[in-house]
């Protein structure tokens, strides 16, 4: 996960709470939930096995 880059110039001035919540939600779109990683993994450990099994024949 990456936070946005803010510069610092815009830390030395005064971000405003919205300024603030708005950063946070950007964040928060870019990044996966736990459900969406474990099924990633579970497509990816279903398609190893299948061409492990199609290597094998």
């Amino acid at each position: 996960m990456q936070m946005v880059d803010l510069k610092t110039e815009l830390l030395d001035d005064k971000l405003t709470q919205a300024d603030l919540i708005k950063l946070m939600l950007h964040n928060a779109q870019h990044m996966a939930t736990r459900e969406e990683v474990k099924a990633d993994i579970t497509k990816v450990e279903t398609s190893l096995k299948q061409d492990i099994a199609k290597v094998r024949r």
